[in-house]
């Protein structure tokens, strides 16, 4: 059995891979690990970005039409360079 901190340690870093491409919201963001065969659930996914929010790793921005968006915040993307 997968240790439940390595799969939150997995959904964070695919989360942030997917963020850094550019701004997603979280149904993206399953819809694209089911495309992989990974199923999870939005009671695992949320937690996961809730941590990175709070980590500082991504920031969280409220449009008026079409929800919440999550991006990698600029010393997180710059980190990611070296």
């Amino acid at each position: 059995m997968i240790d439940r901190d390595f799969s939150c340690g997995f959904v964070k870093l695919y989360a942030l891979s997917l963020a850094a491409d550019g701004e997603v919201y979280g149904l993206k963001i399953l819809e694209e690990m089911n495309k992989h065969g990974f199923s999870l659930s939005p009671g695992t996914l949320y937690p996961a970005l809730h941590a990175l929010l709070r980590e500082g790793d991504v920031t969280v921005h409220q449009r008026m039409v079409g929800g919440k968006y999550a991006s990698v915040t600029g010393l997180r993307r710059e980190a990611g360079k070296n």
